[in-house]
């Protein structure tokens, strides 16, 4: 067994340190410590120690002895044992397997005779089933022959009686055919006439009720437009007179305006170059990193670029990448920053940010708002740049849209969107996605339901065509995703401007960065470029997952851990539920305003709808202030006489009151017309009805009379058939019967078969189980030999077993009495000032005092030496114990234990922090083998004593040392270091 206890060292590397002492010699040499300091005690102390040593030493020599003694003893006895029992397991085997051997002979010959007798058992078996096979078969064949010979006459005699009653049935027949033929035709002409006359009276009758329909339909449409007509002149009165009150309130308006003066813009600094004014005072890139184009160029070749300024713009992807120390036109506050989107990084002083600081925990509710109210108005802002500066990319990126020929739609943020871009945050957190991995459905969202159902619902309903127009519909959805991570105050500390800027430059990358080819005929655009640019998008949302410290998959993951601010996965997703209305013969001019009115009217009224459920704009306030940081705006306050504006209040009540009973009389009006429309059809359905009723009873009354007669013309014909049908069954039911016989003579011959082969089965397998029963009597015989002598052989070995462990018990015994004794020789522990040892009596482990010394100590033995350096200043060094695993022998003395006892030493820092001093003494463990055991426990001191400042004189505990090492022979161990 092995036992280690490490401590661990630093200084300039780290290593483990081992050491040991051989305490052999100092046992003869009488052992000293002797330390060099301002004075010298006396050595009374020493006599003392060496007198107690030496009877120590030579009780433990006894103890030894007698120990050896017994052992041999015991050894001797349980030697005998063992060679005692297995002369007699020996002995026991060979008689049995004498016995097992006579059995298994008289076995092999009773299994030979068995063999024979089974063999001429199957024989017997198989002659006696041959033989009485062979008589039923005989007079099975015998019986069927006779059956089939029956069978054949019976039957061809009743052939020949059944054809000549055939012949004259049918002679008779054909005589009554002649004179049924012309009552065939007369009962057909009959029935042709009744239907004609029918068919014209049904026909005139249904004639009659369409034409009232018609008119009675006519008439009531009239009536219902008139009064429709009536209602909308009400509305119209109503409208009229809420018209004139507002014209009368707009011409005794005056209004007073006041003009809210822009404040003063900011000439923010928009870096298109990470090396612009790299001499002027300005730096930008990443803290404490080298320069910023060769980090572009280590991950956005040049050559993928046709235009350097979109390459460039990538330098917004890394975080803190614009920071600037000296430059002051850098936005301040939230108001401050641009809510245009044109190329060229924010760049961003940590001195002068004055915004929000921004929990460690991450945004607020209303936080991501402002965040999310930016993000889409600089979306707008891109699809703007492009469209006014790089119309080709435009183009290309609406080749297939709808709105390909429009101005850039602008992307509404309503409360409908943010609700979606909530959910869209909260699923991805549910999911555990980071800002490498897209949402998994952002389009079927619960907050977006109505919308969805609502749109499918007008697609249903709106197909109108109108001259070369049509309306049409659009859905369309779209998600970009990036890693947003903050940038930091001077106090280190995110803060909400740090967000957006770092939003606005990481978005620069992701959409002006992804232009690879903007040459004619050769644009190339990254995926987030060309879907933000889709005209086909009319509103947008922004989702803010909160990620783990390290964000995966992004360029940000090398700078992004000395953040303290919360990271998020940002999503942009863009969506549509439209209708639009299309010129069907110029695809490429959609335009409502050239459509006919009626069309587009329908179209708008769809959006109105979408639109309505979609809510209004849900911009946060700090976002409004920065749209109004840099424009002039009015305020208008208008004045107009209570009399004017009483007048419009009263009039648009009563048109409230027109609209709210024209409702409830229009519907009345409709319900009452399509009752009465609902009539006029039920009647003619009724008239109709008994039309066709009365001529189907009259067709059906000439149907019956008709085939009365023919059937009766024809009942000579049905006669002769069915007779013959008679005969033919009869027929086949005599060739069934006599198969049936045939058949029941070869049932009876099978059944007979099967039970003479069971017979003989039940006798042969009776004879077999009889001759298998002697060969089982004989091996259980041969099964109780064997287990008899396995019982033997462990009852001697549990003999042999309880015999060792009485002796290994009556060792320990005498073990522990004798080492009790010579432990109480060893001096007891003492708590006065002048005790300079600790013994336990224990475990023999010797303690050193708990002392100090500033001056280095050195301990010597006339076979080793250890110096110890106390001038550095260190922590506790790591030492291994290693205990060997050593067997008891009964050789000599030397060869009986292998004990050592190993030193560990130590250096130990002084409270000041700049002198320590490590003595031998600092650390001992002392080790005691267990005479009795193969496994041997290491001991460590657990407390760290140092020598005293002062004194000369001989140490208890290096004494006891000496004892113990002369007792057990120590040995030496070597110094090990690891790095």
């Amino acid at each position: 067994m092995v036992n280690k206890e490490r401590y661990k060292l630093n200084k300039n590397g780290k290593f483990l340190c081992k050491m040991a002492l051989s305490m052999a010699s100092v046992a003869v040499a009488g052992t000293t410590a002797t330390v060099h300091a301002d004075a010298a005690q006396q050595a009374p102390a020493q006599e003392t120690a060496q007198a107690s040593q030496s009877a120590y030493q030579q009780k433990a020599s006894q103890n030894e002895q007698q120990l050896s003694d017994l052992a041999a003893s015991n050894a001797v006895k349980e030697d005998h044992a063992a060679t005692s029992y297995a002369a007699a397991n020996s002995a026991n085997e060979a008689q049995t397997s004498q016995q097992v051997s006579d059995l298994n002979d008289q076995l092999t010959a009773q299994k030979q005779q068995a063999a024979d007798q089974i063999q001429a058992a199957s024989a017997t078996m198989t002659d006696q089933i041959n033989a009485q096979s062979k008589t039923v078969n005989d007079s099975a064949a015998f019986a069927t022959q006779q059956q089939q010979a029956a069978n054949s006459a019976a039957e061809s005699q009743m052939q020949t009686a059944n054809s000549s009653a055939i012949v004259q049935a049918q002679q008779a027949a054909s005589q009554a055919a002649q004179h049924s033929a012309a009552a065939i035709k007369s009962a057909q002409d009959q029935y042709q006439s009744t239907v004609n006359e029918a068919t014209g009276v049904r026909d005139g009758s249904i004639k009659a009720a369409n034409d009232s329909y018609n008119q009675g339909v006519a008439n009531e449409n009239n009536t219902y437009q008139a009064n429709q007509q009536q209602l909308a002149n009400e509305l119209t009165t109503a409208q009229n007179a809420v018209s004139q009150a507002q014209q009368d309130v707009k011409s005794h308006t005056t209004t007073e305006t006041v003009n809210v003066p822009a404040q003063q813009a900011k000439n923010l600094l928009r870096i298109t170059n990470a090396m612009e004014d790299q001499g002027n005072g300005r730096a930008y890139g990443f803290v404490g990193m080298g320069n910023p184009i060769s980090t572009i160029d280590a991950t956005f070749p040049k050559s993928n670029w046709t235009n350097p300024l979109y390459r460039n713009l990538n330098y917004g992807l890394y975080d803190n990448s614009v920071v600037t120390v000296n430059d002051t036109n850098v936005p301040t506050t939230v108001e401050e920053m641009p809510t245009d989107f044109i190329p060229g990084l924010i760049a961003y002083n940590p001195k002068l940010d004055k915004s929000p600081v921004v929990s460690e925990n991450g945004l607020t509710d209303a936080q991501k708002n402002i965040v999310a109210s930016f993000m889409v108005s600089w979306a707008n802002g891109f699809r703007n740049w492009i469209y006014n500066n790089n119309r080709g990319i435009w183009n290309d990126a609406n080749k297939y849209a709808f709105y390909r020929n429009f101005t850039p739609r602008t992307l509404k943020y309503t409360i409908g969107m943010q609700q979606a871009g909530n959910e869209i945050a909260q699923q991805r957190t549910n999911d555990h996605l980071t800002n490498n991995t897209h949402t998994h459905n952002f389009t079927n969202l619960d907050s977006l339901k109505n919308v969805k159902n609502l749109y499918e619902q007008l697609c249903q309903s709106i197909n109108i065509w109108n001259g070369n127009y049509t309306a049409g519909n659009v859905i369309s959805s779209m998600e970009n995703l990036e890693g947003l991570v903050p940038y930091i105050n001077a106090n280190g500390q995110p803060t909400l401007l740090g967000y957006l800027v770092g939003a606005y430059n990481s978005t620069q990358g992701m959409w002006y960065g992804e232009i690879y080819n903007d040459q004619v005929g050769h644009y190339n655009l990254g995926g987030h470029a060309s879907s933000i640019l889709n005209n086909d998008r009319g509103y947008a949302t922004v989702g803010l997952e909160k990620v783990p410290e390290t964000l995966a998959g992004d360029n940000k993951t090398p700078t992004s851990s000395h953040i303290k601010g919360a990271k998020y996965a940002l999503t942009i997703d863009a969506y549509d539920w439209s209708f639009y209305v299309e010129n069907t013969t110029d695809t490429s001019a959609i335009s409502a305003s050239k459509a006919p009115t009626n069309l587009a009217n329908v179209v708008n009224v769809a959006n109105a709808k979408i639109a309505a459920l979609l809510g209004s704009d849900a911009s946060a306030p700090e976002f409004i202030a920065a749209q109004n940081h840099t424009k002039g705006h009015t305020e208008t306050r208008t004045v107009v006489p209570a009399q004017y504006t009483n007048a419009l209040k009263n009039a648009q009540n009563n048109l409230t009151d027109v609209q709210k009973n024209q409702t409830v009389k229009s519907n009345q009006l409709t319900a009452h017309h399509q009752s009465n429309l609902q009539s006029l059809t039920d009647q003619k359905n009724a008239a109709v009805k008994k039309a066709n009723d009365a001529f189907d009873a009259t067709v059906k009354h000439a149907a019956a009379a008709r085939d009365s007669k023919i059937a009766e013309a024809k009942g000579s014909h049905s006669r002769v058939d069915q007779f013959k049908q008679e005969l033919d069954q009869k027929y086949q039911d005599l060739v069934k019967a006599d198969q049936a016989k045939i058949a029941q003579i070869e049932a009876e011959r099978q059944q007979k078969i099967a039970q003479i082969k069971q017979d003989a089965k039940k006798n042969y397998d009776a004879k077999v189980a009889k001759i298998n029963a002697d060969s089982s009597d004989i091996q259980a015989k041969i099964d109780a030999l064997l287990q008899s002598h396995k019982d033997f052989v462990k009852a001697n070995a549990d003999k042999l077993a309880q015999l060792k462990a009485d002796d290994t018990k009556a060792y320990n015994d005498l073990k522990a009495k004798l080492d009790a004794e010579l432990a109480a020789m060893l001096p007891k522990n003492s708590q006065s000032a002048n005790d300079d040892h600790v013994i336990n009596t224990k475990d023999h482990t010797v303690v050193l005092p708990d002392k100090k010394s500033d001056s280095q100590a050195t301990v010597s033995s006339d076979s080793k030496s250890v110096n110890v350096d106390s001038k550095h200043n260190e922590e506790v060094p790591a030492t291994t114990v290693d205990t060997p695993n050593n067997g008891l022998k009964t050789s000599s003395s030397a060869e009986k234990h292998n004990n050592t006892l190993l030193i560990s030493s130590a250096k130990a820092t002084t409270n000041n922090g700049t002198e320590s001093l490590v003595s031998l003494a600092d650390k001992i463990s002392a080790v005691v083998t267990n005479l009795a055991d193969a496994d041997v426990t290491a001991h460590q001191t657990n407390k760290q004593r140092t020598l005293p400042s002062t004194g000369n004189y001989n140490n208890w505990g290096v004494i006891a040392l000496g004892a113990i090492a002369a007792m057990f022979g120590l040995g030496l161990t070597g110094k090990k270091r690891h790095v």
